[in-house]
């Protein structure tokens, strides 16, 4: 009976998708219809039921109660470990008076002897503690620096559960907790060189932080929440380590680039940009190759990495000469190197590399606004700026500047990114400015004196502005058919970035100009203009007239166009309407026409065309 209903189920619910009503169902097997009814009732009810996607305020909703509850662990370890503390105090106080009570009544004369064999039995264990303890760590050993890079950011000090809002610049120890709000951007600079950007939304914790035996570091982080972008320096000591811990793996990287992405699921993904990082959950361990990612969701083991899909949009900066690069976001983080060797990387998705002669920095998918690159001169010369943008695996434009430089100067040239519908439009460059001491880079200079840290603070050595080699975009004026553009030509052009350029174009004899395809003013206009701040492309369409003779027979007259010459583009559908008089009624079309026996019918016009309008007298 149960083989014959679940049958009977299956059929009807593929009735019921082709459109039929359960009532036909029912009627077909009434011996089963109390039963069926309720499960057909059900499975149209479900069917009907919309799906449900997670609203704004229900995600909101989760991250906070997330957030809440990892508030609420961390106060509770640090509770456990202030009562841990505090029962060793206990313990050391009831040791004391209990040494006070040996040395009290009948025992006081046994005080000299007793002081004697404690204070050398005290003595030989803080001498063997001192020899077996690590070696003393400085200070600078076991901190890192906090910079703000925008926007609001909240720490929560060692032994504390009080959150306060972060200074720039401010030097967190082990215990330490860090966290983001909205629009809010942070990097934190371990005493060893390495670094973490921490995105919007963020709150990590700084677990361990020190130096180990033979000159290496030991760091570990809690990433709670958010989005990070690492970059490790390279590790030679075999006991050095950087590992970032999150709530459903264990990260740990010698010398590399890697995102960490912590979401409201508490899933975390790990992307790769150069070296290798080793994750491991549920004693389970996978290794994550440049260019590769892995998700791992909460209370599983890591599957197998994949390749990172590409970046859908590229900046390439390319600098030739004498010159040392760096180039900072719009979001205040920078890529590249100081003249004395040192390099950082806090733009997510960056690399910076130094083939011989020449500098680049790429960075995937770019952010639109305003960026800055820093070029700071190391000897005179000559120094070429490239900046190339790509989008899907095309170059977008190109922009190439040469200037003559000196030695110990530094230079700034900003540039605007612009976007269209998530695709690299161009790029807006300024003139190269003198830095004179705004240096755009939040970086962190580690002293090997293990002197305090500092930021960065380029000197004021700007000389005179640089020698203007070339500086030029270069408009293309491309793929003119049936026509020209008689200003400023076909061809291509160089001119100065700001110049504002006449366009005019001029279809040949039977042709009209159809429209501009390119960034100008007007693209409809035959005249126009555009404004030369990038390298840009400009093609003048056309589009082929053609005539449309119409003539009405004896009989009756044709309405629509009406009766006449008419002039088209090609490719226009034009409608015709004839209208026989009394006692005369409508034939046919003669012509390429739609349909030549309707009196209303279109004809395409492709060339130049006549159509008549046919009438035959009623009987």
């Amino acid at each position: 009976m149960r083989t014959e209903l679940s049958k009977v189920l299956n059929e009807c619910l593929l009735r019921l998708r082709r459109g039929e009503d359960s009532s036909a169902c029912l009627h077909d097997y009434p011996e089963l219809s109390p039963e069926l009814e309720e499960l057909l009732r059900t499975a149209s009810f479900v069917s009907c039921a919309p799906k449900v996607s997670p609203s704004d305020d229900f995600r909101a909703e989760s991250k906070a109660r997330i957030i809440a509850g990892l508030r609420e662990r961390q106060v509770r370890e640090r509770v456990a470990k202030l009562e841990h503390r505090s029962a060793a105090a206990r313990f050391m106080e009831r040791a004391g008076e209990a040494v006070l009570r040996v040395f009290s009544g009948r025992n006081m004369i046994l005080i000299p002897v007793t002081l004697l064999v404690l204070l050398a039995l005290g003595g030989s264990l803080l001498i063997a503690a001192v020899l077996t303890s690590p070696s003393p760590q400085s200070a600078q050993s076991s901190r890192c620096t906090l910079s703000i890079l925008s926007g609001d950011v909240e720490i929560q000090r060692a032994d504390s559960d009080i959150w306060e809002k972060a200074g720039d610049r401010v030097v967190l120890e082990a215990g330490s907790l860090v966290r983001t709000k909205d629009e809010s951007h942070a990097l934190l600079t371990f005493f060893e060189g390495s670094s973490i950007k921490l995105e919007p939304d963020t709150n990590i914790e700084i677990k361990q932080v020190k130096s180990v035996e033979g000159g290496g570091s030991e760091i570990i982080l809690k990433q709670w929440l958010g989005k990070t972008w690492s970059r490790v320096v390279k590790r030679v000591t075999p006991g050095s380590r950087y590992e970032i811990e999150t709530p459903s793996v264990n990260a740990l990287v010698r010398g590399t680039l890697f995102e960490t992405v912590v979401d409201e699921t508490a899933a975390t993904t790990i992307k790769t940009t150069e070296g290798t990082v080793s994750v491991t959950a549920l004693d389970e361990e996978v290794y994550v190759s440049a260019g590769q990612e892995v998700k791992v969701e909460p209370g599983t083991a890591p599957p197998q990495p994949r390749p990172i899909t590409p970046a859908n949009n590229e900046l390439v900066i390319t600098v030739i000469g004498p010159v040392v690069a760096s180039v900072c976001d719009p979001m205040g983080s920078s890529t590249g190197y100081l003249p004395s060797g040192m390099a950082f990387n806090q733009i997510p998705g960056s690399k910076s590399t130094s083939p011989i002669g020449s500098q680049v920095i790429t960075i995937a998918d770019p952010l639109s606004g305003e960026y800055k690159a820093v070029l700071r001169c190391i000897d005179d010369g000559t120094s070429r700026f490239f900046l190339k943008g790509v989008s899907a695996g095309e170059t977008v434009f190109t922009h190439t500047s040469e200037y003559e430089v000196a030695d110990d100067s530094e230079w700034l040239i900003k540039f605007n990114v612009e976007f269209q519908d998530s695709r690299l439009n161009g790029v807006t460059v300024g003139y190269i400015e003198p830095l004179a001491g705004r240096a755009p880079e939040k970086i962190v200079i580690i002293d090997e004196k293990k002197e305090p840290q500092k930021t960065a603070a380029t000197p004021v050595k700007s000389v005179l502005q640089p020698t203007l080699s070339t500086q030029t975009y270069t408009l293309e004026v491309t793929g003119c058919t049936s026509g020209t553009v008689t200003e400023p030509g076909v061809g291509k052009f160089s001119f100065k970035p700001g110049t504002v350029v006449s366009l005019v174009a001029k279809p040949d004899k039977g042709w009209e100009f159809d429209c501009w395809e390119g960034d100008v003013v007007d693209s409809l206009s035959p005249t126009t203009t555009i404004t030369m701040n990038k390298d840009r492309t400009v093609t003048a369409r056309f589009v082929k007239t053609c005539i449309l003779a119409v003539v009405s027979g004896v009989g009756g007259l044709v309405e629509k166009p009406g009766q006449g010459v008419y002039s088209y583009r090609a490719g226009t559908v034009v409608e015709l309407h004839a209208e026989a008089n009394a006692g005369w009624k409508f034939d046919r079309w003669t012509g390429k026409v739609a349909d030549p026996f309707s009196s209303t019918t279109t004809i395409t016009i492709n060339d130049s065309e006549v159509v008549t309008a046919n009438f035959v007298a009623m009987p």
